[in-house]
């Protein structure tokens, strides 16, 4: 089986992993009228958990709905690393403001940094004659910046709602991310405007001790300054095996259920993580004399190399087989070593080559689950060992030769 790599883009029509149910609620609820506004949700998450995937397929309902809506709805995407080279805060508050103006797009972009300057400065009060510097062509006699964005809502959203929808703020530099969050807040007044943000909290959390510091005081006005942007927080819902194994084979068709299982229990959990895995296991099977079942081998191989904590132990251990235990590897982990608890770990704790790399303490809880696993895989295949080892060998060779480039400890 040769599996072309898999893309790393999230997807706009998520059903698995009860994200289509969640991106439900969240266009029901963002659309409603009884929802407040001003209003921010957080999407909360860690990278590769599907939090983009669920506000790409809110952002797909919404737009599906925008004429049968009870309300007049502004629909913005916004992607913050796209813009991370540029301005984009800046790039956010243009994308927000353009929909909204009659004056020229270059107007919208003046005002966009204006509003980002202001921010920095913290003077969003400024009168019409310090804003009309900034202009050539006058603006609507109002009083504050603030007044004037205010005064455009009303006018193109009467009762309406402009709802932004905001991706990889978290991808973000520090500086970049807390620009963005900044100029939010000066539409946290603006009763049209409502945000949903796809962001892992815990890095915002780490960019402001990051930027400030980590003094005990500084720590709790960062948390406070976050819980006063974000009313909401949701988590991206738990993946349980079976929904990773029909999230697998939807990806490649063509595996088989137990390869399936076999990566949804003993492999990561992190959706992006597990299209990694992949497409390694499916570069390693690329290439070199032998052509059995690499694809599959690679896959056994490169949880391997997880389960004990980095492919250069790995490679020892596979070496250590080969040389010292007169059994090859697969031989080794289907049949030699014991799934039973007890003399599971005494075997790893006396048989080399185990024991001179520290035995059961030198590899992760899963190890037992994962020669479980591997020998209902192994026991789909009609080739001989022999055929299979040489397979393997190349896998072996082609990750060696990868270098640290291929580093897998940061799965789970």
């Amino acid at each position: 089986m040769n599996i072309i790599p898999l893309s790393d883009d999230p997807i706009n029509e998520a059903k698995l992993f009860g994200f289509d149910e969640l991106s439900d609620k969240l266009t029901e609820f963002v659309m409603s009228e009884r929802t407040i506004t001003p209003f921010v949700i957080a999407i909360n998450g860690e990278w590769g958990s599907g939090k983009s995937s669920i506000l790409l397929t809110t952002m797909k309902k919404l737009q599906g709905k925008l004429e049968s809506a009870s309300i007049k709805l502004k629909v913005v995407y916004f992607d913050a690393w796209q813009y991370e080279s540029s301005n984009p805060a800046a790039a956010l508050v243009y994308r927000m403001i353009e929909p909204i103006q009659s004056t020229k797009v270059s107007n919208a972009m003046n005002i966009a940094y204006l509003v980002v300057d202001l921010v920095a400065r913290n003077s969003l009060n400024m009168s019409l004659s310090d804003m009309k510097n900034h202009f050539k062509n006058s603006i609507q006699a109002v009083d504050t910046l603030g007044d004037y964005i205010q005064k455009t809502l009303n006018e193109k959203l009467p009762k309406g709602r402009l709802i932004v929808l905001i991706d990889d703020l978290d991808r973000c530099t520090i500086d970049n991310a807390l620009s963005i969050l900044n100029s939010i807040k000066l539409f946290l007044s603006m009763k049209q405007c409502l945000f949903v943000i796809a962001v892992d909290m815990k890095k915002l959390e780490l960019a402001w001790k990051a930027r400030y510091g980590i003094d005990k005081e500084l720590t709790t006005e960062g948390t406070s300054y976050l819980d006063k942007i974000f009313q909401m927080r949701i988590g991206v819902p738990p993946k349980t095996s079976e929904e990773l194994k029909k999230y697998i084979k939807g990806l490649i068709p063509e595996i088989s259920d137990e390869l399936a299982t076999f990566v949804s229990k003993i492999g990561p959990k992190n959706l992006r993580k597990i299209k990694r895995l992949l497409n390694i296991a499916s570069f390693h099977a690329f290439g070199g004399k032998a052509k059995v079942r690499k694809f599959e081998l690679a896959i056994i191989w490169v949880i391997f190399e997880y389960i004990l904590h980095n492919k250069f132990y790995a490679i020892a251990v596979f070496n250590q087989i080969k040389n010292e235990s007169g059994y090859d590897f697969l031989t080794t982990v289907n049949e030699k070593i014991p799934t039973d608890p007890d003399s599971f770990s005494k075997y790893l704790n006396t048989a080399q080559p185990f024991a001179k790399y520290g035995g059961a303490g030198s590899v992760r809880g899963s190890f037992r689950e994962y020669c479980i696993e591997v020998r209902k895989v192994l026991s789909l295949f009609k080739e001989s060992h022999t055929e299979l080892n040489e397979s393997l060998s190349e896998i072996v060779k082609s990750s060696e030769e990868a270098q640290e480039e291929m580093d897998y400890g940061d799965w789970v």
